[in-house]
C-alpha cells in the first residue's frame, strides 16, 4: 500500500474527505424557499404537539381526535366525489337547435318541430322545421348539407324554380327574426312557416 510523506494511507485519506465532503455543511444545492418554509412549518408543529402532549395531555388527544376526523371525513368526500365522477353520464335527449342537425335525419327534426309546436316553442320549432327541410333538399340534391352552413347559405345554393327560391328567402328571412334575433313567434308564424316549407320541399322534389 502507498504511503504518504506523513504516513498516512492515500485509501484511508481519500475516505475521510469523501465522508467530510457529504456532510450537510458541504452541500452546496440550494433548497427551494417553499420547501425550506413547509419544513420549518412542519417541524414547528411538530415540536408545538409534543409540548402540548407533555403539559397537556387530555389538550393533545382532543386535537388529535378532532384532527383526525376531519381527515376521515375529507377523504370519505374525496371518494365520494370519484364515485360520483366515474358514474356520470351526460344527459341524453333531443337537441334543441339546428347545429346538432348532423346527429338526427329529417323525420327526427321533424318531429320535434311538431312536438316544440304543439308545446307552444314555435321558435325553436322553426329552427328543427328548418333543418329537416334542408336535410331532405340535401337527400334530393337539391343542396349539399354541412353543420357549418348557414341558412342564408343554402338558400343561394338550394336548386329550386323561382317560385321556391323565393320561399326559400322568406323562410331564412323568418328564421333570423324569431330564432336568432329573438322576436315573438306565434301559432300563425309557424303556421305559415311549415306551409312554405311543404311547399320548397314540393318544389324541390319536381
Amino acid at each position: 500500500m502507498e504511503i504518504t510523506q506523513q504516513g498516512i494511507p492515500q485509501d484511508s485519506l481519500r475516505t475521510v474527505l469523501q465522508q467530510v465532503f457529504e456532510t450537510d455543511d458541504f452541500r452546496w444545492e440550494e433548497t427551494p424557499e417553499v420547501t425550506s418554509w413547509l419544513m420549518a412549518r412542519f417541524q414547528e408543529l411538530m415540536l408545538w404537539l409534543q409540548g402540548l402532549q407533555d403539559s397537556y395531555p387530555a389538550t393533545y388527544w382532543t386535537v388529535m381526535a378532532i384532527a383526525l376526523f376531519l381527515l376521515v371525513a375529507i377523504l370519505i368526500h374525496f371518494g365520494y366525489l370519484i364515485v360520483k365522477a366515474l358514474r356520470y353520464r351526460p344527459e341524453t335527449g333531443v337537441p334543441s337547435a339546428p347545429r346538432f342537425a348532423e346527429v338526427w335525419d329529417d323525420e327526427s327534426h321533424l318531429r320535434e318541430a311538431r312536438r316544440l309546436s304543439e308545446a307552444g316553442r314555435f321558435g325553436e320549432a322553426l329552427g328543427h322545421r328548418f333543418t329537416a327541410l334542408v336535410l331532405r333538399l340535401d337527400r334530393r340534391r337539391a343542396l349539399r348539407f354541412h353543420p357549418a352552413k348557414t341558412p342564408a347559405e343554402y338558400a343561394r345554393e338550394a336548386k329550386v324554380d323561382e317560385a321556391g327560391r323565393s320561399l326559400l328567402d322568406t323562410l331564412v328571412v323568418d328564421l333570423y327574426r324569431h330564432v336568432f334575433g329573438g322576436a315573438p313567434c306565434t301559432s300563425a308564424h309557424w303556421s305559415t312557416f311549415d306551409q312554405a316549407a311543404l311547399e320548397v320541399e314540393r318544389r324541390a322534389a319536381a
